[in-house]
């Protein structure tokens, strides 16, 4: 990140324009930020983080390295869609893929009969439940 006083931001303006488009451009004044100039491209991600959404990519990228849940999330990104929208595209893709991988997992090792019978009493609640309530 560059450091440039607000004086010297006034006079080469156009010139700090140009690289921030590779490296950002932290202005001060008084020895304190008070801007940050940066690609439109970096700016999507910065709002994510104070966006109502921050929790949902956090989720969705706690298994995935940074640079790797973005690369599959460019994927869905395209003009026309939101980065919302394109979250919840790749989210319904990662469920279809798991349930894809399940479905793989029975047909290669499918259910023996009686397998699952102990936990048919578990299942049912009953009356008694229903009263407690």
């Amino acid at each position: 990140m560059i450091t440039v006083p607000v004086i010297e931001m006034e006079t080469k303006f156009r010139m700090y324009l140009e690289t921030c488009q590779t490296n950002p451009v932290m202005v001060i004044n008084n020895e304190k930020p008070v801007a940050i100039l940066i690609p439109p491209d970096n700016l999507e991600r910065l709002l994510l983080v104070y966006s109502t959404e921050r929790q949902f990519v956090l989720n969705e990228s706690q298994t995935v390295f940074h640079d790797q849940f973005w690369q599959e999330l460019s994927f869905y990104l395209h003009p026309e869609i939101s980065l919302a929208d394109a979250l919840k595209i790749r989210h319904r893709q990662k469920i279809l893929e798991l349930e894809k991988k399940q479905a793989e997992g029975y047909a290669r090792y499918p259910v023996r009969p009686g397998e699952f019978d102990g936990w048919e009493n578990e299942q049912v609640w009953g009356d008694e439940w229903h009263e407690t309530w």
